[in-house]
């Protein structure tokens, strides 16, 4: 068995549950399996999803219901220790492949580079109450060129300085990981299995990027952008950020050691941006660290020092590479 995706279920409507294995089993040239993975929902699908599979004649299926509301994270890793696959693929009701040969492509990557998580490209689209779908411009990550170079080094700035998310429904993994790294957020997180890709960075392993379209994303529906804040998902950023500093405090950026709220604070993060739209042009006579301190002059002193020494390392970037 070469992949398992798991489809996570929690009150999710029938409709966007049918469409969505029907996508899967639209997929052609590799073998795989479905496990439904139901994480005590009000209302059990079973019968209708195992007489959808009966009518399109596929058995390679299986099902792991929890009793109770256990989380994504651990739905999603229940499911993974009884999967066959060597690739695990999460796909929430309502996301599609893309076409016919999206699995077989993301595996064949995954196989030829012998990595542990891969993700290709997404396309986002949103339903109107009319019942017609409009195409979105949502993406994540906002910024490819990292991915699509293999820098490693960029692709953590992309992630843990900016925020610039891969998107989890974009992303394939290798069984191993996707458990052990599962295992070692479940303590910590809920909802979001997503920050996955932030342990495997920090272990050193490079992330790949399928250069073609992969996912068809249902926009503004998912606990992270459907717009509302949810106390639980904030809940996960901020345990998931103490876990980190613990665990790998001497791999992570300076100006995130300290940071109690969020991997930066959101006007750092936009300092920060701005400081490398700068150093692109490295001729222009500003005063850098003058500039940032004026955008973030109402934040707190100890965030001020982290920025200074954020902002000093970059000039002395900036500065070696003109000697």
């Amino acid at each position: 068995m070469l992949v398992s995706i798991l489809v996570p279920l929690y009150n999710s409507e029938l409709k966007n549950v049918l469409l969505t294995l029907q996508s899967i089993i639209n997929q052609v040239g590799l073998e795989f399996e479905i496990v439904v993975c139901d994480d005590g929902s009000t209302q059990d699908l079973t019968k209708e999803i195992e007489d959808f599979f009966l009518d399109k004649k596929f058995l390679s299926y299986k099902f792991v219901n929890q009793k109770n509301n256990v989380g994504t994270v651990k739905n999603l890793l229940n499911a993974s220790r009884i999967a066959k696959g060597r690739y695990i693929k999460p796909l929430g009701p309502g996301d599609f492949f893309y076409d016919n040969h999206s699995l077989k492509s993301i595996a064949s990557l995954m196989d030829s580079t012998d990595s542990k998580i891969a993700f290709g490209r997404m396309i986002s689209y949103s339903s109107l109450s009319s019942g017609d779908y409009v195409k979105s411009g949502f993406t994540a990550p906002k910024n490819i060129a990292p991915f699509r170079n293999g820098n490693v080094q960029k692709q953590k700035a992309n992630i843990l300085l900016y925020n610039d998310w891969i998107s989890g429904s974009t992303m394939c993994y290798r069984k191993d990981s996707f458990i052990n790294y599962s295992e070692n957020i479940a303590p910590h997180v809920r909802l979001c299995e997503d920050l996955i890709q932030v342990l495997a960075l920090l272990d050193g392993n490079t992330v790949e990027f399928m250069d073609e379209n992969f996912i068809l994303y249902e926009y503004g529906v998912g606990v992270s952008t459907s717009g509302i804040k949810n106390p639980l998902l904030i809940n996960d950023h901020h345990s998931f950020n103490q876990y980190i500093r613990e665990r790998y405090r001497d791999r992570i950026p300076l100006c995130l050691r300290g940071s109690e709220q969020s991997y930066v604070n959101n006007k750092m993060f936009k300092v920060l941006r701005y400081l490398e739209k700068i150093l692109k042009y490295p001729n222009r006579r500003i005063d850098l660290k003058e500039t940032a301190q004026n955008r973030i002059k109402d934040d707190s002193l100890e965030n001020i020092s982290i920025l200074n020494e954020t902002v000093n390392q970059y000039l002395n970037k900036t500065h070696s590479n003109h000697n």
